[in-house]
Parts: structure tokens; sequence; C-alpha cells
């Protein structure tokens, strides 16, 4: 009697743990990779200013419900977080965890909806890029809002793929715990909505159960959304009214940054590698091109590329509308769309023309490697940690610290733990003036008979005086008038350590022409 074994029986069929690892193991090694790399430095650079606002809005209740209700949810696990600890790397630790989160949910993601390999490939790029590397090792929202934001475009390509309407429960909440943690990712709905239009605009049902969910989610964020339109028009005429308006050279050019880049490091590179990686912007853009159009065509790179694009896009007309809100970190959200698209487009190059795919493979490296070194070797952050520590030892209650520019007194206030008066030091937004900069020493020398000046050179300013008002302060030093010595921390951070009598017995000073 002939015995037929089928292949499918049990006894033939690899172990479950076998088969468990082969199914993950490559998201693993992905996944422990980005851990690796956001772990590392984690705690090496000083907070800058927006983490010291995270960090006080948090400690002081401002973050909170019912202070903060344009965007709580971060602050609110911030809170609960810090009950473990206050150190800075544990604090930024947070931002870690939805880091790895959301490199695992893009792998999750693209496996799901397009193939595993493009989900791995997908996946490896977020782990490596230093753009994500950076905001993963900050004290801020950013990755939570990524996190949620593919959370809830997992849950609605579900829906588009299923036409379950049973889940839009999950895409509501998630949607609406994304806008309450950054606010600008609700462009998100704009592509969602279209997507659903455009997917079962002939099924009246769905498109009924899509808007009945969509108007409680902006209900539930009206409250919200009333705070928002109450605090923009501040915000609108800040510092971001001084931003020249995105070009669309810098439109597309998101698409390096997103790979290769972190939030800040200047992208001021000249020469071969400038040309270098203008070519490899222009790959990016070809790979993305092909995805989505080289045969076989697949309707879900549609989606990925509508999820993506169109809230660039909707940014970048209010950018043009209003004061330029183009900034690679309010963008973040859609990294990881435009991801899937270049690593969809290489993997089908790679299975039609390998002699083209290797040669973008090793370029990729190469930017990555040096993206990579730049960050790791790189302080990109003012060192404000050391300069307090000099501070700290040699600044006595009855001297005064003086601070310029003013809109970093957060961050000194934060470290500095001595009992010396603390003032701001002039105005950048003033035409600079030597004999002002006199008058003001000499004020501070009334009440106190020394002075630390803090000069950050490297700010970020947003002011065209600035740089007139370093040079005109670097001048008055040189000039040697009651400086009694000099000190610099990084190179970035120069400290003054002032005599206000020697200055202020001097003749007035004049700006040479």
């Amino acid at each position: 009697m002939e015995i037929n074994v089928s292949p499918h029986q049990p006894h033939l069929e690899k172990p479950i743990p076998s088969r468990w690892l082969q199914e993950w193991s490559g998201i693993l090694l992905i996944s422990f990779l980005a851990i690796g790399l956001r772990l590392y430095q984690l705690g090496t650079e000083s907070l800058w200013l927006d983490e010291i606002f995270s960090i006080t809005h948090t400690l002081n209740g401002q973050g909170l419900p019912p202070t903060n209700l344009m965007r709580p949810v971060y602050y609110v696990l911030l809170k609960l977080w810090v009950l473990l600890g206050t150190n800075e790397a544990w604090m930024r630790s947070l931002a870690v965890v939805f880091g790895v989160g959301s490199v695992f949910l893009l792998y999750c993601l693209g496996c799901r909806f397009i193939n595993k390999s493009t989900g791995l490939l997908a996946a490896t790029l977020l782990a490596l890029s230093p753009f994500a590397l950076d905001q993963s090792q900050e004290v801020r929202m950013y990755p939570l809002g990524l996190f949620l934001s593919l959370a809830g475009t997992f849950v609605l390509f579900q829906i588009l793929e299923q036409a379950n309407t049973r889940i839009l429960l999950c895409w509501a909440g998630l949607r609406w715990l994304m806008i309450l943690t950054t606010p600008l990712n609700a462009t998100l709905l704009l592509s969602d909505t279209l997507l659903v239009l455009l997917k079962f605009h002939q099924r009246r049902p769905i498109l009924l159960a899509y808007g009945k969910w969509l108007f409680l989610l902006c209900g539930l964020w009206s409250l919200s959304f009333i705070q928002l339109l109450q605090r923009t028009p501040d915000y609108m005429s800040s510092w971001v009214a001084t931003r020249s308006k995105p070009s669309p050279i810098e439109f597309l050019g998101i698409h390096r940054v997103f790979l290769s880049h972190s939030p800040s490091e200047p992208m001021n590179y000249e020469g071969f590698y400038e040309i270098f990686l203008k070519l490899l912007l222009m790959v990016l853009i070809g790979l993305v091109t092909f995805a989505l159009f080289y045969k076989p065509r697949s309707e879900k790179f549609l989606w990925v590329a509508i999820s993506g694009y169109v809230p660039l896009a909707a940014i970048f007309v209010i950018s043009h509308i209003t004061s330029s809100i183009w900034l690679p970190r309010y963008l973040s959200f859609t990294s990881p769309y435009l991801l899937l698209l270049i690593a969809a487009g290489w993997l089908k190059l790679w299975n039609q023309h390998r002699k083209i795919a290797i040669p973008i493979a090793l370029a990729y490296i190469v930017t990555i490697s040096v993206g990579l070194t730049s960050y790791y070797t790189t302080l990109h952050r003012a060192n404000w940690r050391d300069t307090t520590q000099l501070l700290n030892a040699q600044a006595a209650p009855a001297d005064a610290i003086a601070l310029f520019p003013p809109s970093e007194m957060p961050v000194l206030r934060y470290y500095y733990q001595g009992s010396a008066t603390i003032s701001a030091f002039l105005d950048d937004g003033v035409a600079p003036d030597l004999d002002s900069i006199k008058q003001q020493i000499c004020q501070l020398g009334a009440s106190h008979e020394h002075l630390w000046l803090i000069v950050q050179t490297g700010y970020a300013a947003v002011s065209e005086s600035y740089q007139q008002w370093i040079q005109t302060l670097q001048n008055m030093i040189e000039q040697d008038l009651g400086v009694q010595n000099y000190q610099s921390s990084d190179g970035v951070i120069k400290i003054y350590s002032i005599s206000p009598s020697g200055i202020c017995a001097a003749p007035s000073l004049v700006t040479k022409p």
C-alpha cells in the first residue's frame, strides 16, 4: 500500500521557532541596529533650546492639560517618564523608544502592503538616516508624531484593502493622538480623505462611515484647534516670518535630507561632494518615479505616494501663503513614505538592471557614511554644559552674568546652578553700536563689580544684524578694555571675564567706519 505524504502535513513543517526566526530575523537585526545607533552618544551633546522648553513645560505643567490643549500627548508621556529620572540621556530615551518603534512600523507597512524586501530596505534606510537619528536623540515630540502617523496609516491601508469600516474607530483614535502630538501632522487627513474618495467613490456606505468618523475626529480636535488658531498669529509673526519661502528645488531636496542629513547639520558642502549630492538627489527622484510608473505597477505605491506628497504639498503652499514653516523637523512625519518609494524603486531596478542598481547602492553607502561620521564626530549644539561648569566654579554670587543672544536665556538658566545675577545683554534686533555695548556694561557695573559676558557666536540667528553684533563685541574685546581673561568652551560659546570699571573709565568708544 502506497502512502502519499503531503509537504503541508504538520510533521514535515519547520518547527515554530524556526519559522518565527526566519520570518522576523531581518527586522529584529535592523531594530537592534536602530537601537544601538540611537543609544550611542545619547547624552553627549548639551540640551538645546527646544529640548529645554520640553522639559520645563513638562515640569511646571505648562505643557499639560488644561493649559496646553494644542499638543499635550508627548508632555503627558514625558511627565510619566521623568518620574523615573531626570538624567539627560534618560529623558532623551523616550524619543529612542518611538524612533525604533517607527522603524518597526515602517517594516510592517512595507511588508504588509508592498513586499517583505521593500519593508526591510525601507526600515534599514530609516534606521541609518542621520535625520531620524537626530530626532530620536532629542527631548522632543517628533518621533512620537511619526510613530502615531505610521500606525494610523497602517490601519487606513487595511481599510482601503479590505473595505473594513469596523476599524475606522482605531484609525480615528490614532489620528487624534497624532494631531494632539504634532498638529501639523493633521495634513495627513487630506491624503487620507483623498485616498478614501479615490478608492470608494462608488461605495456610498463606506464614504458615509468614513465621513462620520472624520466628523467625530474633528469634533474631538475642536478645542485644540481653537487654541491652535489663537496661538498661530503670534507664531507666524515670530522668527518664522523672516524665513525665505521654499523653492521647488527645496521641495525635491527633502528626499536627500531625509536620507543623509540631520536637521541641525548645515548642508553647505562645496566642490565635488556637493555635485555628487545633487546627482544623488536626481537619482532618488528617479527611483521614486521608477517605483510609481515602471511595470508592474501597484495601486499601493500610489497610496504611499499620496500619503507622503499631499502633506508636503499642503505645507509648501501654506509656507507661501503665510510665513514659511518648511522646516525638515516639521516635515519628518512624511519621511517614511518617501523612503518606501525609494526602496521600492531601487528593488525594481535591482531586478531589472543590476549594473545600474549597484553603483546607486554604493553612492548611498558613501553618502550615509559621510552623514553618520559627521553626526557622531561633530557637535551640532552649543556646549552649554561645559560653559556653565566654568560659571558654577568661578562666578561669585555678587557677579553678573550677561547673555547674548537673549533667546538662549532658558538654556543658561537650566544649566547654571549658582546664585550670580543673570540678565540679557543687548538686543540683536537693532543696529550694532560699540558705545551702546559699553553703556550696558557700565550699567551692570553700577551694581556688580565683575561681569561674565556669554556670547554664542555660532547661534543660527534670523536677525541680519547678529553677525555685526558679534564682530562689534569682539572688536571691543580686542581693545582689551578691562577684560581680565578670555575663555572658549567649544569654539561656539565665548566667555568674557570683564571688569566694568576698566571699560567705563575709558573714553567714549567710536565704531570705525
